[in-house]
């Protein structure tokens, strides 16, 4: 809880963890005071409903209560907002007089323009809380809290979430009606403590979660964060951007990721986030994935990660002192990277020479196959001429035969001499023998 002031404008800074309070403490207590813990609950989450329109309502609930979620709010004293709500009603009666003595010729209205020039700057920031807050809304499906920032009626009947394990929008009809009756007040002129509700204070929010990673400092996710429409332009999101990267706030961490809105990634840079994909995928898988959105983070400078508080020079010196560790650690990580390169080269041209002498070796054995395959070619060529002829003597041998039988067995048998006579008396008596 401390004060600051953005912009001639007084806020005090509140960071909350709604489910402690709402859940394991009393339901009735207070964490700012003359507010209802639930009726700030509901107030925070119509504010990101109001500015978040493609965000629901139970979606908005379960991040603000969870265990390890906190909520950065800036509200404005009740003092203050209840003499800024009496100066522009004032303003408005007189608008309004000055055009009813224009319509009954009391005044020209060169007179009334030249009244109205000169408390131009006033006025720009002093208008009608209707229109205003109808600016806010998404002109789309009216939603629950439409009448917490509008002057509307389109939700009146609107009902609160279905029942789950832990409702933690009970309450938000009765808070919703507390708003209508306080602006019917306000409307009617009648100004007290009465008329000043937490959501005409509460000017801007953030939450935020510390998730449980590998990092020994963790790692911050920035889940929510909105400031109402008629506040802005005033430095309040940029303090709320700061006051989170703070390490006096959240203690430290080594890095804030966020899942940010399309419109807003020109803000979020502006304050040293970046959506790179390289630095971006070693956070990535620590956080759940937000729809429409560009995953962003930021990397703090070695002076905040230093815990120690012994005075500026000393921080500065640690600082050092950590870049120099991490730009040894970078420089060994490189080295062995390089070393294993160089390995795995060698160890790869070793191999391409053995594979070279593998390559050769078989070459030689292809050759002497081939040699071998030639000789048998023609050790085959030869035996198959030899079957050939052989051939050729067995059919004239048989061609012989055959006529030998048919000539003497058919009669055809030619007259023989007696050298014939006496060869084949000579054969027929060794046959006769070696019978």
């Amino acid at each position: 809880d401390s004060n600051c002031f953005v912009a001639t404008m007084s806020v005090a800074t509140f960071v909350i963890n709604f489910r402690r309070i709402i859940v394991d403490e009393d339901l009735d207590g207070m964490a700012v005071d003359g507010v209802r813990n639930r009726d700030l609950l509901h107030a925070v989450v119509a504010l990101y409903d109001q500015s978040l329109p493609d965000v629901t309502t139970d979606i908005i609930y379960s991040h603000v209560c969870r265990a390890a979620s906190r909520s950065l709010l800036f509200i404005r004293d009740k003092e203050g907002t209840l003499q800024e709500m009496m100066e522009k009603h004032a303003k408005q009666q007189n608008r309004d007089k000055q055009e009813t003595d224009v319509l009954n010729g009391e005044a020209t209205a060169e007179d009334v323009l030249a009244q109205a020039s000169g408390g131009g700057e006033v006025e720009e920031d002093g208008k009608d809380e209707a229109v205003l807050d109808d600016e806010e809304s998404s002109g789309e499906e009216p939603g629950i809290f439409d009448d917490v920032y509008s002057d509307t009626e389109s939700s009146e009947d609107s009902i609160e979430s279905s029942d789950t394990e832990e409702d933690f929008s009970a309450g938000s009809k009765d808070f919703i009606a507390a708003v209508k009756h306080r602006r019917s007040l306000r409307n009617a002129g009648k100004f007290g403590d009465d008329c000043v509700g937490i959501e005409s204070r509460l000017a801007g929010a953030a939450s935020f979660e510390r998730l449980v990673g590998k990092d020994e400092l963790g790692v911050v996710q920035l889940s929510l964060i909105a400031v109402r429409k008629r506040y802005r332009r005033r430095g309040l999101g940029k303090r709320l951007i700061n006051m989170i990267k703070d390490s006096s706030v959240i203690s430290n961490f080594s890095c804030i990721i966020a899942y940010v809105d399309h419109g807003a990634l020109k803000f979020f840079r502006k304050h040293g986030f970046t959506d790179d994909i390289i630095i971006s995928s070693k956070f990535k898988h620590v956080s759940e994935h937000w729809e429409n959105s560009t995953f962003m983070c930021y990397l703090p400078p070695y002076s905040d990660l230093i815990t120690e508080s012994s005075g500026k020079t000393a921080q500065d010196v640690a600082a050092f002192c950590m870049l120099d560790t991490d730009i040894s650690e970078w420089r060994q990580m490189h080295l062995a990277a390089h070393q294993k390169q160089v390995v795995l080269i060698e160890r790869m041209k070793h191999e391409l020479l053995d594979m070279a002498v593998k390559i050769r070796t078989q070459e030689l054995a292809l050759s002497q196959l081939r040699a071998q395959v030639d000789e048998l070619s023609q050790e085959k060529q030869h035996l198959a001429k030899e079957l050939n002829d052989y051939r050729s003597q067995s059919h004239a041998s048989f061609r012989s035969a055959v006529s030998s039988v048919a000539e003497r067995f058919l009669g055809l048998a030619l007259p023989t001499t007696e050298d014939d006579s006496t060869e084949e008396d000579s054969s027929e008596g060794v046959r006769n023998k070696s019978q």
